[in-house]
């Protein structure tokens, strides 16, 4: 129809409907209707309840009380509505009399249009019946071509209204007129004459009826087309907090309890599309059975009012929930017994429960949710606790304990209402959403204050708490239109006040409805349907201008307190790092204490372990002088033996030559000996004890020798050196070679445990490295030492290296050199040296190091890499002198 792209009438609808909306045009017809249904009564009073129905049974419109009083004060507000009573309403005098003269101009404008058009039929084609023309003309193809084009018909008739007579709804209409096509086309082109004031004013009331149509609901074609291209969730979960739940129950007095009824009808009546779950927490359940506990008990204490009384309670300031209680028993003519009033809320709730379609949520454990951000749920509740408490009227006059009972009843309130709310966003919502159409999981709520705790934590994301009115405002939006409405709404020339004040709106409405075609007809339409769906479901549940501020307020409330839990903080940082370097300084002065005191008791345990060694070495020397004195004494008796021995043979060989004659040999000599056989006897005596001595001395000088070998190689408190050595030459050694692979303490099968194996990859080295950790003043020498003998240079050279050598042989065969290096914090002596420094110019020389290193040349090699730490460590524990 158009030479621009054309919008499919789905497109087009979604944006009247989102333009209308956000302009509060709804809101606006809504308010033009009940002053019509009230004029069109002759201005005498009506009750709320009497518009609303008209409302429901004349024009189809389904609106729920809240919704509706809020139109009825805004009325009232601006004087165009006098309320007689809380229940009865009239217009003005001079709304009245506006509405009776705008009555009179729309059937006159009807009528010269209706005149007009029958004119042209006329005046071309006698044949034609005029008023059935007319009525299909309405009918057939002015009402739907609005339906399908909005508010460009305007538009399109100014610059392409030849394109009318081509389009599907003129071919449905000259079906009726065969033998008139051409005619009709002639005729309707003369008709749609826009300079032509009734005509253009004609169109106006027909266009701003369908704008009254399709801000208040989509038609079913339309809806179709939103749940197979928007993707809505077919499924939606709801938990109910407990005030809600107090109004679905209908067991308090409150002004929700209808918008809980009509919301529960509207879920009813949307159930074949969207499935919607309602359910409570075992956290609700807890805080609705206690506050019915207190009001059961409270009621309790009051039995004994009479039935005056309970009729006076109506009348006074009390809870909702005893006021509900009243009216019931009002209601009955009788006192009701507490326990059996309250019993289907308290008893069997779930079974009350059950019977409204609520489930009770027990399949889920939060509590590690709450773990996890309890520092964050309690900061919210005690922030919420204090800003309440300021906007009480009377704060400022409460007593303490009243302060502190105010406090303890918020915080039991806060912590189910933040709790619930960590659940949803944190439990079942753990995902970015962008619209609420994406949205499966929502809390239903009555508190405002909920509401704006919920604003101000979800800021520009889809929020978690919805009011009853907003959610079934948001429902209705997927439930199509009636064909009623329709009919009852377009060509209803009763309702002046939806027609009004369109060159007001043309300035506004009109330009932007026409703006966001132009926006849209580069779109697919799904795409289309997609953003216009997601823009009107958010305006459906954005915000009013009051809660917008008290979320302002309580945003600024939690900004504050911030600021002063950032203050707080930075006090207690500086507390605490004034307390640390108070612990640090008093540390230190330990760590000092105790480190001298460690010293002195190593330097005293290093002057004991010198003075056993000087005392062993000293008793050595002592029992070897000893042994000498003894062998001594052992020749100098073995000589004594032996001259007696001599003596004997020449007296043997000086006996008389008669005596020689008469008696043998043998027998002078027995006889002789036997002269010489004590100082014989003696003599072996002796000699039988110094050997023994001497044995017993051999014997403890291995001990103490052994002793001495012991306390050589012990360190302090009994535990070797090695270890600490071992530690202080692994920095060294990565200072050195700090790209290089060290490992410390490797085992080896065949050689033991080899103290450092480094696999130098640049210089394609492994070295193999022996450190000894000594005491210089307790050993201070290493020996060249033979091959089998431990812990000297031929041990280690010719023997350990060799045999560990063997285990390289792999990368031996790479290209790697196996190295050797001796490093101790004692000394060479003169024998070895030689030895090591024939060694420094073999092969087996690692290139960033030699082949030894002993104490003088390690506390080189300490300065030379900048190890002061390591040096000192040396100079501390190895001591060269006391």
């Amino acid at each position: 129809m158009s030479k621009e792209k054309q919008l499919s009438s789905a497109v087009i609808s979604l944006i009247h409907h989102n333009e209308l909306h956000t302009k509060g045009w709804w809101e606006k017809t809504v308010q033009n209707l009940i002053i019509a249904v009230i004029g069109s009564n002759e201005n005498n009073a009506m009750s709320k309840k009497q518009v609303v129905e008209i409302f429901k049974n004349e024009y189809l419109i389904n609106i729920d009380n809240g919704k509706f009083d809020k139109q009825i004060s805004a009325l009232i507000d601006a004087k165009k509505i006098i309320s007689l009573s809380s229940e009865l309403i009239k217009l003005s005098e001079q709304t009245f009399g506006d509405y009776k003269q705008d009555l009179e101009k729309q059937k006159i404008l009807e009528g010269e249009a209706e005149k007009k058009f029958k004119k042209i039929i006329q005046s071309n084609c006698s044949e034609i019946n005029c008023d059935e023309v007319w009525e299909k003309f309405n009918s057939i193809l002015l009402l739907p071509s609005i339906k399908e084009l909005g508010i460009r018909i305007l538009d399109f008739l100014k610059t392409d209204s030849q394109s009318l007579a081509n389009s599907e709804h003129f071919k449905n209409f000259v079906s009726e007129y065969r033998n008139f096509e051409q005619f009709l086309k002639t005729a309707l082109l003369e008709f749609f004459n826009l300079q032509d004031e009734v005509v253009r004013l004609y169109l106006i009331r027909q266009i701003n009826a369908y704008f009254f149509l399709v801000a208040s609901n989509l038609d079913e074609k339309t809806i179709k087309k939103v749940y197979e291209f928007s993707k809505i969730r077919t499924e939606i979960v709801i938990y109910l907090d407990t005030n809600f739940l107090f109004s679905v129950v209908d067991i308090h007095d409150n002004p929700q309890n209808e918008a809980a009824k009509y919301l529960m009808q509207v879920i009813k009546s949307i159930s074949n599309s969207i499935k919607i779950s309602l359910k409570v927490t075992t956290l609700t359940i807890d805080e609705f059975k206690h506050r019915i506990w207190k009001e059961r008990e409270a009621l309790k204490q009051a039995r004994s009012l009479n039935f005056n009384v309970l009729k006076a309670g109506l009348e006074v300031q009390i809870s909702s929930v005893r006021k509900k209680y009243y009216e019931v028993c009002v209601s009955k003519g009788r006192h009701i017994d507490p326990d059996t009033y309250f019993k289907p809320y308290y008893d069997d709730l779930k079974v009350t429960l059950n019977d409204l379609g609520i489930s009770i949520d027990l399949a889920e454990n939060y509590d590690l949710l709450f773990s996890q951000r309890q520092t964050e749920m309690y900061s919210e509740i005690e922030t919420q606790i204090d800003y309440r408490l300021k906007q009480k009227l009377n704060y400022q006059q409460l007593t303490p304990d009243e302060i502190e009972n105010e406090k303890d009843f918020l915080r039991n309130k806060l912590t189910h209402d933040v709790k619930l709310w960590y659940i949803i966003r944190y439990h079942f919502r753990n995902s970015y959403l962008e619209s609420p159409k994406d949205v499966k999981h929502w809390i239903l709520t009555i508190d405002n204050k909920f509401i704006q705790f919920d604003a101000y934590k979800q800021r520009n994301q889809v929020r978690v708490c919805i009011e009853p009115n907003e959610f079934s405002t948001m429902l209705q939006f997927f439930i199509p239109r009636s064909e009623q409405l329709e009919k009852a709404i377009l060509g209803n020339f009763r309702l002046p006040f939806l027609y009004k004040d369109y060159d007001e709106l043309e300035m506004t409405i009109n330009e932007k409805i026409l703006d966001a075609m132009s926006l849209y007809e580069d779109m697919t339409e799904e795409k289309a349907i997609q953003l216009l769906t997601n823009d009107t479901l958010r305006h459906k549940i954005k915000l009013d201008s009051t809660t917008e501020e008290n979320v302002k307020l309580l945003e600024s409330e939690f900004l504050k307190k911030n600021l002063e839990l950032e203050e707080e903080l930075k006090k207690k940082e500086q507390q605490e790092k004034k307390l640390q370097e108070r612990v640090a300084n008093l540390e230190h002065t330990t760590k000092e204490q105790k480190a001298k005191e460690k010293e002195t008791e190593y330097l005293n345990n290093l002057k004991i372990k010198k003075q056993e060694l000087e005392n062993l070495r000293s008793a050595i020397s002592l029992k070897e002088e000893a042994k000498k004195l003894q062998e001594t004494a052992l020749l100098e008796n073995e000589h004594s033996i032996k001259d007696i021995q001599e003596l004997i043979e020449e007296k043997v060989k000086s006996v008389g030559f008669w005596k020689r004659l008469t008696t043998s040999r043998d027998k002078i000599r027995s006889e002789i000996e036997r002269d010489f056989h004590l100082r014989v006897k003696h003599l072996f005596d002796k000699k039988e004890s110094l050997q023994k001595q001497i044995s017993d001395i051999e014997k403890e000088i291995s001990d103490l020798k052994k002793r001495l070998n012991k306390l050589e190689n012990m360190g302090l408190d009994g535990e070797m050196q090695g270890a600490l050595f071992e530690r202080i030459v692994e920095v060294l050694l990565k200072r050195i070679y700090p790209n290089a692979s060290i490992e410390r303490s490797v085992k080896n099968k065949n050689s033991g445990e080899i103290d450092f194996v480094i696999r130098n990859d640049a210089q394609k080295e492994i070295i193999i490295i022996e450190a000894k950790g000594y005491q210089p003043i307790l050993r201070p020498m290493i020996f060249l030492g033979r091959i089998d003998e431990q812990e000297t240079v031929s041990w280690f050279l010719g023997r350990k290296f060799p045999e560990i050598s063997k285990e390289y042989s792999k990368e031996k065969e790479r290209g790697y050199s196996i190295c050797a290096c001796f490093i101790t914090s004692a000394y060479f002596e003169e024998n070895a040296i030689k030895d090591l420094e024939q060694k420094n110019k073999s092969k087996i020389k690692p290139q960033l190091i030699d082949v030894f290193y002993d104490r003088q040349k390690l506390e080189d090699l300490f300065e030379k890499y900048g190890l002061k730490n390591e040096l000192r460590d040396l100079n501390k524990f190895f001591k060269k002198t006391l």
